[in-house]
């Protein structure tokens, strides 16, 4: 095959040319698209951050183009290195660096900015892969050698973004860089797919390796695990990782059979490297969703390999049936007084109770499947119906993700066991669309998602409130298992039947909640009409000469009578109620030097005040008692003039027993409104419909230390509408969400299970916190975490580290 590494070289030199020039544009064009979107946004705090971000970057503009060159050419000598987690593109996902956090943090970064530019070069960058490839001598297609691959702009333009001024700009400069930059880069591939066609090159291909001898594959054990392969070999025990194509000897046949390795997920990268033999198909367990096998598979955009199976895998599956029926594999038994133990436990301080795919499940509650010899059995069974090596992956994929579901800790374990009980209804839909659970909007992945979301509603696997939402789920499970499953219908239609459900219960509880929160809301808006009246009576010219505690009283609780009114009062009246024409009597009345030359207006005047001063109060809801020290000054202000009224000894004496009143509440200076930055006020009968409650009263002794004021005011700050929390309140806890927090963040609300409001000041908030009579619960997505935690996960311990000649250590395959 022609090579020709000068044309290899003009590519690389041609690319570090335009490097300066390209990110200079997409630049441009991210700040654009930054200052868009920071005109759209409403959220103060993301307007910030956005304006924040095109600031930085247009700082930087300059100095990133100039080194984006250099940072390309760098990036083009570390192509061995991987990028974690990255889906197609992505380098070998079978090696991870072994270096420090810094470093993964970075090489994630890289791997996000991947993720958004890949998708839009996948046409030009299929023909530049063969042409490079063959431009450097290479037999086969090799991507991850192409020293202009994606990944090499990706990896250059997160080392320019290193220490910036605040965390979250990378992901943001990233998002917006992506696009333009994509577009930049395609130009580019046009310009070196005429530059290599010119060449004249031949395109390379992609690898077809013979099968191994049959011997290799004669393995007596029917479940040895499948070792992971390293570059350039095949599986163990198939000296080329070969697969066998149905001639009857499986992968195991003679030497010269002439059989074929075909990637099981479109045009796998190492020339198929990571392909398996025959019969090692059958048992995937030793590879873990982090290696390259199913990170290809999962995510690759090409189609799963519909390559027919060899013999020996059903051979081998045979041998598994066989050793599931024989008693050979061993389970875990349901642990029945272990779930009655955790009864007698408060619900927050139950621990997890351990659940997975290899153990037994409440043969009570799921019949048929509760043994895990059965599911087994039943997993077997499914890969005897399996034709094409996508199916099988689909299969193990679907057994690893339940079995990881199943270990979520946030999760209540009849919600965990499930999940594991639905796992046939899985495993068959795997057969039909093996990759379902890479597809966010999959009925079959959104089943499991929303019922384990849903769950989170609930704290005590043991309330009435958990087993009316366990039985639903139950009978739909069950119902799957029973079902021919041929596509993804069954499961949208319990999906659907489910949600309908939960949409009626919402209903009941929203209505419930909406009462609570438009109570607070009435109480603001009572709160900010009030103010505007307190400060129109402060301008009152008859106020000089009025006692400091009758000014309180018209600023206070009656400018919220007449506030009341305002907002109560339909029709447009100029003194709804006629509370403001009180006012002027009140004033006139604690004024001795008024009254006493006119007592018979006073005598007239007093007794029809007061009524009218009592019946406000009522209407707003405030006890008597709440304002005693009002009407006792009152009482004594009134007392010389009705002393002169006085026609008995004895009613003489009752006035002068009036009660004793602090002086200074009788100064005449002149007081100003109280300013209206605190809680509003709310009457008794609106602080239960509200959920306000003395929480003291139901709270039992604290179960732990008490937190740091310091990680209190951190929780806080970190809790979100929709947050959820475990709330000691009335007797017993409960899972609750928060609902409503107050502009000032001076007020919250919870609401929990049957839409019950749990209302309180933050003050109240900080207490329950430091006795941790609150607690923040852990939610979000159940899938993605799952996906994610076996991303992670290394297949098998790996030998001491070595050095490569980049200098890099990494963990050896």
């Amino acid at each position: 095959m022609a090579t020709s590494p000068a044309i290899a070289k003009q590519c690389t030199d041609l690319a570090a040319a335009r490097a300066s020039a390209m990110l200079g544009r997409a630049i441009e064009q991210a700040i654009t698209s930054l200052q868009q979107e920071e005109q759209r946004c409403t959220l103060v705090s993301q307007r910030q951050e956005l304006g924040d971000a095109w600031l930085e970057l247009s700082r930087r503009r300059q100095d990133w183009s100039q080194r984006y060159g250099p940072a390309l050419q760098a990036a083009q000598f570390l192509r061995d290195a991987p990028i974690p987690f990255a889906k197609p593109e992505s380098d070998s996902f079978g090696g991870l660096s072994l270096v420090d956090e810094d470093v993964v943090v970075h090489e994630i970064e890289s791997a996000r900015v991947l993720q958004l530019i890949a998708p839009l070069l996948e046409q030009p960058l299929a023909e530049i892969d063969g042409l490079m490839s063959t431009a450097l001598g290479l037999e086969n297609v090799h991507p991850e050698r192409n020293p202009l691959r994606p990944q090499v702009f990706a990896r250059a333009l997160q080392d320019l973004m290193q220490g910036p001024p605040q965390p979250g700009l990378p992901k943001l400069w990233g998002r917006h860089l992506a696009a333009p930059l994509a577009i930049e880069i395609a130009a580019l591939y046009g310009d070196l797919l005429k530059l290599l066609r010119a060449a004249r090159l031949a395109t390379a291909t992609y690898r077809v390796l013979p099968t191994a001898s049959a011997a290799a594959v004669a393995a007596p054990q029917p479940t040895a695990l499948p070792q992971r392969p390293t570059e350039g070999q095949g599986a163990p025990g198939n000296a080329a990782g070969g697969l066998g194509t149905g001639d009857g000897s499986g992968s195991g046949g003679g030497a010269g059979d002439g059989n074929l390795v075909i990637p099981a997920f479109g045009n796998s990268s190492a020339g198929g490297a990571t392909s398996l033999g025959g019969a090692s198909w059958a048992d995937l367990s030793g590879y873990q969703l982090g290696d390259e096998l199913f990170q290809n598979f999962l995510f690759s955009r090409a189609q799963p390999s519909t390559q027919a199976l060899a013999p020996a895998y059903y051979a081998r599956v045979d041998a598994q049936v066989a050793a599931v029926q024989s008693g050979a594999e061993s389970f875990e038994p349901y642990d029945l007084e272990g779930v009655q133990q955790q009864r007698t436990l408060p619900p927050v301080e139950r621990p997890a109770r351990p659940v997975g795919t290899a153990r037994a499940l409440d043969e009570a509650v799921w019949g048929r499947w509760a043994p895990a010899r059965e599911r087994s059995l039943h997993r077997a069974q499914l890969k005897k119906e399996a034709r094409q090596v996508g199916q099988v992956l689909g299969l193990e994929v679907v057994h690893k993700l339940v079995d990881q579901v199943a270990q979520d800790p946030r999760l209540l374990a009849p919600v965990r066991e499930a999940i594991v009980a639905v796992e046939p209804a899985l495993a068959r839909l795997a057969l039909q669309a093996p990759r379902f659970f890479s597809q966010e909007e999959h009925a079959g992945r959104r089943l499991v998602e929303r019922v384990a979301e849903r769950s989170f509603r609930y704290n005590d696997e043991f309330s009435t409130e958990f087993q009316e939402f366990f039985t639903g789920v139950h009978s739909a499970f069950q119902a799957l298992n029973e079902q021919q499953v041929q596509d993804e219908r069954p499961f949208a239609q319990v999906l659907r039947k489910l949600e309908d459900r939960w949409t009626a219960e919402d209903a009941v509880e929203e209505r419930g909640s909406k009462v609570a929160v438009d109570a607070i809301h009435f109480a603001e808006a009572r709160e900010a009409e009030a103010a505007q009246i307190a400060w129109s009576l402060s301008q009152r010219s008859d106020l000089e000469g009025v006692p400091a505690v009758v000014q309180d009283f018209l600023y206070g609780p009656w400018a919220l009578v007449m506030a009341h009114a305002r907002l109560t009062e339909s029709d447009n009246k100029v003194d709804p109620g006629g509370w403001t024409s009180v006012v002027s009597d009140l004033l006139w009345s604690v004024k001795p030097d008024q009254t006493l030359r006119d007592p018979a207006r006073l005598f007239s005047t007093v007794p029809g005040m007061l009524e009218r001063l009592r019946k406000g109060m009522n209407v707003l809801g405030q006890d008597q008692a709440e304002n005693d020290t009002f009407f006792s000054a009152l009482e004594k202000l009134h007392s010389p003039v009705l002393k002169l009224r006085a026609k008995s000894r004895r009613s003489a004496h009752g006035l002068e027993s009036v009660a004793v009143v602090d002086a200074a509440l009788l100064s005449t200076e002149r007081q100003q409104p109280r300013a209206r930055g605190g809680d509003p006020w709310l009457s008794r009968k609106e602080l239960q419909v509200a959920g306000f409650e003395d929480e003291q009263l139901s709270a039992p002794a604290p179960l732990e230390e008490t937190r740091d004021p310091l990680d209190v005011a951190a929780i806080i700050a970190g809790l979100q509408q929709g947050s959820w929390v475990d709330l000691h309140a009335r007797g017993r806890w409960r899972r609750a969400s928060l609902t409503w927090v107050s502009s000032r963040a001076t007020l919250f609300m919870f609401v929990s299970n049957g839409g019950q409001p749990h209302s309180m000041t933050r003050r109240s908030l900080e207490r329950l916190l430091r006795e941790r009579m609150l607690r923040p619960v852990e939610a979000g997505a159940v899938v993605p975490r799952a996906i994610e935690a076996l991303s992670q996960q290394r297949a098998h311990a790996a030998p001491a580290p070595s050095r490569r000649a980049t200098g890099e250590v990494r963990l050896a395959a």
